[in-house]
């Protein structure tokens, strides 16, 4: 079984520390994240993925809060990666891994940024 994931969810996953738009959503994503730590595949998606599924903001099956499709396609060109690419959480955090410097401008004005740019210098993001 996979974990279908789309691109910028790789940054989102790697500063998550807790919190979310709701409980659910906080616990759904910590369920997703253990999934990918113990092993499960993930696969890279354009559009609504499994971290979408819990999100307040999934309407009729798109995103309607803000342009993850541009942080999504940003995320694709500097990585080289592209939809329907599987790998493992511990490859897609070292493909990730540079861009995690680069928070203000790739995710520009998503609402969680300064929380992910504030953890990023806390934590060892990707043990």
């Amino acid at each position: 079984m996979s974990v279908f994931l789309r691109a910028h969810h790789l940054l989102c996953l790697s500063h998550f520390v807790g919190k979310g738009y709701s409980d659910g959503f906080t616990r759904h994503m910590a369920k997703v994240l253990a999934r990918l730590k113990n092993g499960e595949e993930l696969c890279l998606v354009s559009g609504c993925d499994d971290i979408c599924s819990h999100c307040p903001h999934k309407s009729g099956g798109v995103c309607a809060s803000g342009n993850p499709e541009a942080i999504d396609a940003e995320v694709f060109s500097r990585t080289k990666l592209s939809p329907g690419v599987r790998m493992t959480w511990n490859k897609a955090a070292g493909i990730i891994k540079p861009l995690c410097s680069d928070i203000q401008r790739i995710c520009g004005k998503c609402e969680w940024r300064t929380l992910c740019e504030k953890n990023h210098k806390i934590l060892d993001i990707f043990v």
